[in-house]
Order: structure tokens, then C-alpha cells, then sequence
């Protein structure tokens, strides 16, 4: 059976002796917690709101001379209006949660209008400095700071400022903005910025013909420093670069010279130039390369 709470207001504080705030009963030393100059009995050094018992971490004086756990303080004394709290960190002061509220509250920014030429480029909003995210000199609101396409979220490393004065992130931006047309995103790593495809004759793909001599060992034409493969002091298309026999994509760890100036994979290497002849490879283990 457990013991029955004592009364601890039985035992009046002597006149000019200070008491507990809470029951006004007399604190001995074994019994005491402190708090602003004051002393507490300690079943009494609880919340005011909310009961939760409170130790020096968790205690927080309210100017009403009465103690009081963090988020109830918060909840009373802690600021509040338009815009705080708002974003990942999401703080609410005005309730204590229940549990049954949304997870989100949508703030309407529009609600404080700023002046011409100021404010938040997407709504027009006052955007004051909790909430800001810069961008190109220009301050959004974390609420209008997405892409204006697809809508996602953005941060410093995912947006781009578009030649619209808008904010994208990558895909979109690459969508709206990045380059097109004749040559662009050449197979096999083709990239479509415009859901669209379009089979150009292999003259056009391959672009402008080099100079004789110059260019790619393959096909002749231009190569360009950000696609070049080598090869025996040679360059290359890296769609150019592969075997001359079964065309398999070659490397610098799969790569064969041939005497014919072309390229081979290490199989048909041997299968051209290897050793033939009368006895070669006989026996159990015998290969043949012809």
C-alpha cells in the first residue's frame, strides 16, 4: 500500500520567514528546491499548467513569480504572430499539443503586404529575418522558397535562378533552360530535356568533319575535350571507342592496339592477332583462336 501524500500546508511558515510559494507551508533544508531566491517544498516544484515535476534543467521562472516547465512557459511568455516558427523546426505557443492537431499549419504569407519592390518575389509578402531564404540578392519566404514547376522544396543547393527571375530546382531549371537541338545529349548518353525524340541522320549527330589526319580514328570526325578517349597517341569518340570486331565497349583495362591501327577487345585481339599455327594449343586444354 503505498504511503498517503503528506500535507504539507499543515505547517505554517513562521511570520517574515519565507515559505513555499505554492502551499505556503514551512521548506526544511532536507525537503528544499530553489528557484529565483525562492524555496519549494519538492512535491510542490511542479509546472503551474501542467503539474510535470521540474528539476533545474526543465524549471523556468514566469514574470507571475510562479514556475512553470519549458513548453507551458513557452506557451504563455514565449512570442508568437504571424510567421514564427515556421518551417522544418516548426514551433507552436499557442497550444499545448494534444496529439490530435495537424501536422502542419499553412501560413497564409500574403497577410502583411510589403511595399513595391520589396517583399517576397512569390507572394509579395513581408518576409522578416526567421523566415528568409536568399536567393540572387532576393529574400523568399521558406514556405515560397520551391521550384515554381514541380513545386519541391528547395535550399541553397538545390535551387537555380532562372533568366525569368525565378527560382528552380535542377531538373526543371535543365527542362526550361538547358541546351537543345542538333547534337546535343548524343546516344549512348542520350538526355532528353524536352520529353521529345528526335532520330537525326548519323551525318547530323556526329557533327563537323575533322581536317585529314585529325579527329576521331573512327569515324573522322571532331572530337571534343569533354568525350575524347586515347589511344595509342590516338583520339576518340567515347561512343567510338570499342572493339573493331564485336564492338564491345572498351576501357583502359580491356584495351588492345591492333597492328591495323584499330582497337580490340582482348578475346578477338588474340582471335586476330594471336599465335596459329600447326600444334598450337593441343591437348586437353587446347584453344583455338581461328
Amino acid at each position: 500500500m503505498r504511503p498517503s501524500r503528506p500535507d504539507l500546508s499543515l505547517i505554517k511558515a513562521v511570520e517574515g520567514q519565507d515559505g513555499c510559494p505554492r502551499c505556503g507551508g514551512a521548506v526544511f533544508a532536507a525537503e528544499q528546491m530553489l528557484a529565483r531566491g525562492t524555496v519549494w517544498h519538492k512535491t510542490c516544484f511542479n509546472c503551474k499548467e501542467c503539474h510535470r515535476v521540474l528539476d533545474s534543467v526543465l524549471a523556468c521562472d514566469g514574470p507571475d513569480h510562479d514556475i512553470y516547465c519549458k513548453l507551458c512557459y513557452a506557451k504563455k511568455y514565449g512570442p508568437k504572430g504571424y510567421g514564427f516558427g515556421g518551417g522544418s523546426a516548426f514551433l507552436q505557443c499557442d497550444a499545448i499539443p494534444t496529439g490530435k492537431e495537424p501536422a502542419f499549419i499553412n501560413i497564409n504569407t500574403r497577410s502583411i503586404k510589403a511595399q513595391e519592390g520589396q517583399g517576397c518575389p512569390r507572394c509579395g509578402g513581408v518576409v522578416f529575418a526567421a523566415e528568409q531564404a536568399l536567393s540572387k540578392g532576393r529574400e523568399y519566404h521558406k514556405l515560397c522558397f520551391n521550384c515554381l514547376d514541380c513545386k519541391r522544396p528547395l535550399d541553397s543547393m538545390l535551387a537555380c535562378d532562372g533568366p525569368n527571375e525565378e527560382v528552380y530546382c535542377r531538373a526543371c531549371y535543365g527542362k526550361q533552360f538547358g541546351p537543345k537541338g542538333f547534337g546535343y545529349g548524343h546516344s549512348p548518353t542520350l538526355v532528353s530535356v524536352d520529353g521529345a525524340h528526335t532520330d537525326a541522320p548519323l551525318a547530323e549527330k556526329l557533327g563537323l568533319k575533322a581536317p585529314e589526319g585529325e579527329g576521331c580514328a573512327r569515324c573522322g570526325y571532331h572530337v571534343y575535350a569533354a568525350e575524347q578517349m586515347i589511344s595509342k597517341n590516338r583520339i576518340w569518340h567515347r561512343r567510338c571507342f570499342n572493339c573493331g570486331d564485336c564492338h564491345r565497349s572498351l576501357d583502359s583495362t580491356n584495351l588492345n592496339d591492333g597492328p591495323d591501327n584499330e582497337i580490340y577487345c582482348a578475346g578477338c585481339y588474340r582471335k586476330h592477332f594471336g599465335p596459329h599455327g600447326v600444334g598450337y594449343g593441343l591437348g586437353a586444354g587446347a584453344l583455338c583462336t581461328f
